[in-house]
């Protein structure tokens, strides 16, 4: 049975004898005491409730995602960056940074930024993410309206911390890396 958005479940099952355990070795029980959990039904006794709780075994470990549009001369270009807890465990507040270059001018966010000093946001004391969670960041950049600009190369770089120890810091980096181009086609699929 997988559990709703609530953390509950039901299974319908005829009247009997079961048992009841996590699967997955990256899981441990906490309760009920006792795993596997035994559950009979019967004529008497239909209906049976048994509350679980697990914990993950698999260490803290956040990952940083990012991606943009395409960036074309006196347009906004779109940049959307993605925190992700691959664990099941809890961070501290999370910190994002995202660098730029400076011919782009940052337009705003979602989140708004803590900060912005030259060509470097920063996004302090975000909220602790929960296990399995993921924290969006959509970053709107205008393109200065110069054809010169057509061909250059621009890069992204984002970084995120939480005080909580990784097992993996590898991850809290990510880079996108583009170039500006041409006029705006209806047509294009990218």
């Amino acid at each position: 049975a997988i559990t709703n958005a609530h953390g509950t479940y039901t299974r319908d099952l005829p009247l009997g004898s079961y048992t009841l355990a996590p699967s997955g070795s990256d899981l441990y029980p906490v309760c009920p005491v006792g795993s596997p959990a035994v559950l009979e039904l019967t004529a008497l006794v239909p209906l049976a409730a048994l509350d679980l709780a697990d914990s993950s075994l698999i260490d803290l470990d956040l990952q940083a995602l990012i991606s943009a549009g395409p960036a074309r001369p006196g347009f906004v270009h779109q940049v959307q960056a993605q925190v992700r807890n691959l664990s099941g465990q809890l961070s501290s507040t999370v910190d994002v940074t995202l660098t730029f270059n400076p011919q782009l001018e940052f337009m705003g966010s979602v989140p708004s930024a803590s900060s912005l000093v030259g060509n470097v946001a920063t996004w302090t004391g975000l909220p602790a993410m929960a296990g399995l969670d993921m924290l969006d960041i959509s970053v709107d950049m205008e393109v200065p309206a110069d054809v010169g600009l057509i061909g250059s190369p621009i890069a992204y770089t984002m970084n995120v911390s939480q005080s909580f120890a990784e097992s993996d810091l590898a991850n809290n980096i990510a880079t996108w890396y583009d170039v500006i181009s041409g006029s705006f086609d209806p047509n294009e699929k990218i």
